[in-house]
């Protein structure tokens, strides 16, 4: 408060009982924030921040458009997984590894949507100066167990479509290929797994660090991020090449072979959102605005969780079509 009422009476002729013509000056807003970016702990900034912008009138803008995207997906998701177990059970055909990795994943990405779903209650989509401060802890938390379903979710989509590559293609050379995917992606998901959890020492540091009074220490996230996203996004492109070489192979009519392909190739869509979830996730890592800046990662790490699930499951449709 006193670096505006200093920046006020230093910076204009605005009368302190006339705060439209201090909100309306550049020079005492400009002086503000720079005393305020100087002389505050964060938390005092943030109330500072949302002090004078209530003092102008200016009210955040509370961001909601992902709660309807992220609720419309998983909706479509838990439809194909069901779709897929009437499909095998229609053919009266016994569920297989494949099936209960896809029912993993989708109990994994239900759970990660209800985290999302708790984002909105908290304040995730407005300013950070808008966030009542006690729910910014929480927010984090909930954003580190959000990572985590995440990736534990993609492991298992990648899982059942390896193990479903491996269950229909049993033509020479496909098996050991199929098999050094599975591994690659289990081994890759242990070690980004580590990585995440142990971003920050302590690791609670994590969640306590926006308010820049606690001592820690955290590793550079973009770059564990960007080195995540590179493997995973390699991995999706290998499984979406991976059957093309076989498709032709099978003992399909060319209808069905080209309704095959096509189901394999929607896997572009899930290499698209993956690509994009990377760029939010820059834009996240160097953001001072993380709350209004988080929809972008939950959008698009939501939309790559879905459309993977609804990815891995088309194939198994056949027998309903």
């Amino acid at each position: 408060l006193s670096c505006l009422l200093n920046a006020v009476t230093t910076q204009s002729n605005c009368s302190l009982t006339d705060p439209a013509c201090a909100c309306s000056n550049q020079a005492v807003q400009g002086t503000a924030a720079l005393c305020v970016a100087h002389s505050c702990t964060i938390p005092d900034a943030l109330t500072t921040v949302n002090l004078t912008n209530t003092l102008c009138g200016i009210k955040s803008e509370h961001d909601r458009g992902y709660i309807i995207v992220i609720y419309t997906f998983v909706a479509l998701a838990f439809i194909l997984v069901a779709l897929r177990f009437i499909a095998r059970m229609t053919k009266r055909n016994p569920l297989w590894w494949d099936d209960y990795s896809i029912l993993v994943s989708i109990i994994i990405t239900i759970g990660f949507t209800a985290v999302c779903g708790i984002f909105d209650t908290l304040g995730v989509g407005l300013d950070i100066w808008a966030v009542p401060q006690e729910n910014l802890q929480t927010i984090f938390i909930l954003l580190w167990s959000a990572l985590m379903c995440y990736i534990t979710s993609r492991c298992f989509v990648r899982i059942s479509i390896s193990l479903f590559l491996m269950r229909i293609f049993r033509v020479s050379g496909a098996r050991p290929l199929i098999l050094l995917t599975l591994v690659l992606n289990i081994l890759i998901t242990i070690a980004f797994t580590f990585c995440l959890i142990f971003q920050c020492t302590p690791v609670h540091y994590f969640w306590h660090r926006w308010d820049g009074l606690h001592e820690g220490f955290c590793i550079d996230q973009w770059a564990v991020f960007l080195v995540g996203g590179i493997l995973s996004t390699t991995l999706d492109v290998f499984l979406v090449l991976l059957p093309a070489r076989w498709i032709f192979q099978l003992q399909f009519s060319l209808a069905k072979k080209i309704t095959t392909a096509g189901m394999f190739s929607l896997g572009i869509i899930v290499i698209v959102t993956s690509v994009m979830r990377v760029v939010s996730l820059y834009t996240f890592t160097h953001s001072e605005n993380v709350t209004k800046d988080l929809p972008k990662i939950v959008i698009w790490g939501g939309l790559e969780l879905y459309v993977a699930t609804i990815c891995a499951c088309l194939p198994s449709l056949r027998p309903l079509m």
